[in-house]
């Protein structure tokens, strides 16, 4: 004969089983993850047209097993599940920037890399086209890819991120082929809800920053990371032998560097030119100490040899700033500015 009381110990038992049960099958379900859409930009380069590319697969390097994303979806490039896409990167200078990639779910976490393969062994594919140019010339990419470095997803329903294309450093032209060369230094990644900006303006109405007939010289703004530099080290942009690997240490081949260049010069994090109105702008950095300093009527700077250009030009034009997240900065360099100036401004939202 049934005891009463074990049988509604018996249900109140089967009822906790049940709800735990279905506790764990929520936290068992597997990591959360995050719908992550990709953007492409670039910062401006001189005497070009064109740099396009076509890429043919996104691999997001995980602790597990890659994340490989082969067909892309973007409604602002027209693309629904096409193998591949096609880019002219002049075309998103400065804060622009193009939808490569609407989503792909990705678990929340840190990455090793995203690596862009690049199909680059037919011209009509990936290619250069210099102002004034008669012809194409080839674009090619050391292993046909650019490996970017870590990033993280954060856990949110949706985010983006910005593969942000600093051509002034990433690309080198070598003359014996006569091509060009896009390597991963010079390229990175940023969380678009993170990134911040820096632009304002130069003073070109000063004796050194006047602007010359001759086309060979020009107004450069560079961007160092950190404080409390030396001002006599600051370079403007090369290449070290010990640059040439990606972000795993590998060597990356068919690009040349400059062997002579001194132990002690700091290498800028990014460049960009002043154009004829003065202004310059950095944009999609991560936050982090900066240093900006100019240099005007500079000779070319070369992408592979230390020039020995003088930065800053005129002395005393250099700024330091530190960058929060999600943040415009204002850094106008005029005349009177005092060396390691701190006037920077945030710009308040329109």
């Amino acid at each position: 004969m049934f005891n009463s009381n074990h049988v509604r110990t018996f249900q109140i038992l089967l009822l906790g089983a049940v709800l735990s049960a279905c506790g764990s099958s929520s936290s068992d379900s597997g990591p959360a993850t995050s719908d992550v859409a990709i953007r492409f930009s670039d910062a401006p380069v001189d005497d070009l047209e064109k740099v396009v590319i076509t890429v043919d697969k996104l691999i997001f390097n995980q602790a597990g097993d890659d994340i490989i994303v082969d067909t892309f979806t973007s409604d602002e490039l027209g693309l629904t599940d096409s193998e591949t896409f096609k880019i002219d990167l002049l075309q998103v200078k400065g804060n622009d920037n193009l939808l490569v990639l609407d989503s792909v779910k990705l678990p929340v976490g840190d990455y090793q890399n995203l690596r862009v393969v690049v199909l680059d062994e037919d011209i009509e594919d990936t290619y250069v086209d210099e102002v004034g140019g008669s012809e194409s010339k080839a674009l090619k990419i050391p292993s046909n890819e650019l490996k970017l470095g870590g990033f993280s997803v954060g856990n949110t329903s949706s985010q983006t991120f910005v593969v942000e294309f600093g051509l002034r450093q990433a690309m080198t032209y070598n003359p014996g082929p006569d091509r060009y060369i896009l390597k991963p230094r010079g390229v990175r990644i940023v969380r678009l809800e993170d990134a911040s900006t820096i632009s304002g303006n130069v003073d070109i109405s000063t004796a050194s920053c006047t602007p010359s007939a001759d086309t060979s010289l020009s107004h450069v703004a560079y961007l160092y990371e950190g404080h409390d530099l030396d001002a006599a080290s600051l370079a403007d942009v090369f290449v070290r032998e010990s640059d040439l690997t990606d972000f795993d240490g590998v060597p990356v081949d068919g690009t040349d560097f400059d062997g002579s260049v001194p132990d002690n010069v700091i290498a800028p994090h990014v460049a960009t030119s002043i154009d004829e109105n003065g202004d310059y702008l950095f944009s999609y950095l991560n936050a982090g100490n900066y240093t900006v300093a100019i240099s005007c009527n500079a000779v070319a700077d070369s992408s592979i040899i230390y020039d020995e250009i003088t930065v800053p030009s005129p002395a005393g034009q250099i700024v330091e700033l530190v960058l929060e997240k999600e943040t415009d900065i204002e850094c106008d360099f005029v005349e009177g500015l005092e060396p390691y100036d701190e006037s920077c401004t945030e710009k308040l939202p329109l």
